[in-house]
């Protein structure tokens, strides 16, 4: 769940009881049992660019394992801004976490490098796609298990990231010469092979047709449902990001003006409409 103090937030579910799981290989796994804590806590963060532009200011945020999150906002809102603080990406654009803290299972990782945090099982899909235009989608693919120590078990996930995505399976040629769609789900199958207990996922739709981002934010559902996958998800098109999400953040200068369930949110279309009608 979500954990917010907003007085339109609505009161938060109380946790279920379980064991912590170690990290698992997306092909052989299945949803894992509930946990007493979340996997990802966001607790009061503030972030600083430059050293002196203050973008996110206070923001808490628990995402549940086996959940997925879709973070919502107008542009500047500061969406993109708490997945690159999650991820460590922060560092690449002088940017910082200077107050507050980010614990991943257990463990913080605000601070941390962004290649630490990726073999710790977070890794972040791009606003941009950002594929290896000159190397071929399998290329691209195996690219995303670099980090691995399990390697016996790559050939196996990759078959899995091909079953959620047939289109790649049919795409032999470079990656450049993919439609942006299909460079969309390269990006998604890419981060699938770092076997991630957690999935950062940037603006999806932009850019694409309306087919297209059907047809990822429908594999996302089914990587959630399906491997039990937990999900954080920017996403423009508001009304499919409820589709998909079963929690949501809407955030506003920074900070959160709304947290619950998707449901709820769906039923307040004022608030969301006064939030997210610019939303990108």
């Amino acid at each position: 769940m979500v954990t917010g103090t907003h007085p339109r937030s609505p009161v938060a579910a109380p946790a279920h009881a379980g064991a912590v799981t170690p990290a698992r290989n997306l092909a052989t796994s299945r949803p894992a049992p509930a946990r007493a804590e979340p996997l990802l806590s966001v607790r009061g963060i503030e972030v600083v660019y430059d050293e002196v532009i203050l973008v996110l200011r206070g923001l808490s945020l628990a995402v549940p394992q086996g959940s997925v999150v879709a973070l919502l906002g107008a542009n500047g809102a500061g969406k993109s801004t708490t997945l690159k603080a999650i991820s460590g990406l922060l560092k690449s654009e002088n940017g910082a976490v200077t107050r507050g803290e980010i614990v991943f299972d257990g463990l913080r990782v605000d601070g941390t490098d962004p290649d630490q945090i990726v073999r710790r099982g977070v890794f972040q899909v791009l606003e941009g796609r950002r594929i290896v235009a000159d190397m071929t989608v399998l290329e691209n693919l195996r690219l995303g298990a670099f980090t691995r120590r399990d390697r016996e078990n790559v050939a196996r996930d990759l078959e899995m990231v091909l079953g959620y995505f047939p289109r790649l399976r049919e795409r032999s040629g470079l990656a450049g010469y993919l439609s942006g769609g299909e460079q969309q789900m390269l990006a998604i199958g890419r981060a699938l092979m770092s076997a991630p207990r957690l999935l950062l996922v940037d603006e999806l739709s932009l850019g694409l047709m309306p087919r297209m981002v059907d047809l990822c934010l429908d594999a996302l559902r089914k990587l959630n449902r399906e491997e039990g996958l937990t999900i954080v998800l920017v996403e423009q098109n508001t009304e499919r990001a409820l589709d998909v999400a079963q929690q949501v953040c809407v955030l506003a200068s920074g900070r959160s003006v709304f947290i619950g369930a998707a449901e709820s949110a769906r039923r307040d279309v004022d608030l969301l409409h006064s939030y997210t009608s610019a939303a990108a």
